[in-house]
């Protein structure tokens, strides 16, 4: 009786999962309900009924849309978004870059160096103080992929930026992630959401992989962060002849 409970709720749970086309034809995630999911279209709304209510959340998430919507990028990204504990914002841009590899390529120093060198600097833009914490070789995708995260910080608010990089035929496919260290579950949530990407196979060739990874790192949600400090700096700057 309890095999055929547990079967029926993984049933009914399989069954509440989205389909989400990604840019390009990559493949496909498969999140839970609970995730919102905004593509081309909804990324073009400067903001949207199910955005979160939170408004940390809410100032962060629009922060990164309005990115998008500057660099012309909507239609080469989807974002996926939820909250977590204490209201944290849980996101995942996805997004692609040219380039070929296969899982084993993405273990090479080279490789490895490139994202950081792209990335820290762009942390350390606007006054924000990046640490890199460490990379590993999540056990997510028959492939590999590599795992990047650091650490950020700006004004009074803490929280991790993770890049994975994964092969997926001819590009390589990228999901920066945003989390918060006091929302416990949300590491465990966001990576059940990558795990459901179909697109994970080595490429051919190792092509242009350190250009790639260099490019790739830049996803967007550092832009979108500095674009949300510089409101908020900008609204606590006091009017003149106000009282």
């Amino acid at each position: 009786m309890r095999s055929f409970v547990v079967a029926f709720t993984l049933a009914h749970t399989a069954g509440l999962a989205q389909k989400v086309d990604l840019p390009a034809g990559t493949g496909h995630l498969r999140p839970g309900p609970e995730w919102v999911v905004l593509d081309a279209t909804r990324l073009a709304q400067k903001e949207r009924t199910d955005d979160p209510k939170p408004e940390l959340a809410r100032a962060m998430l629009g922060g990164v849309v309005e990115e998008l919507r500057k660099r012309d990028r909507t239609g080469q990204h989807v974002v996926l978004h939820t909250t977590g504990a204490n209201d944290r914002l849980r996101l995942i841009n996805c997004y692609r870059a040219d380039g070929s590899a296969k899982g084993s390529d993405l273990r090479g120093k080279t490789v490895i160096d490139a994202m950081k060198k792209a990335i820290e600097p762009t942390i350390a833009a606007e006054g924000a103080t990046g640490t890199f914490v460490d990379h590993v070789h999540p056990d997510l995708f028959a492939t590999g992929s590599v795992r990047l995260r650091f650490e950020v910080r700006l004004q009074d608010q803490r929280w991790f930026l993770d890049y994975h990089a994964v092969p997926a035929g001819p590009s390589l496919q990228f999901f920066e992630v945003l989390h918060f260290p006091d929302d416990p579950d949300a590491e465990g949530a966001i990576e059940a959401v990558l795990r459901s990407f179909d697109g994970a196979r080595d490429g051919y060739r190792r092509s242009l992989l350190e250009n790639a990874m260099y490019g790739g790192a830049i996803g967007g949600v550092l832009g979108g962060l500095l674009w949300w400090r510089r409101r908020r700096k900008a609204a606590s700057v006091p009017t003149p002849g106000a009282d």
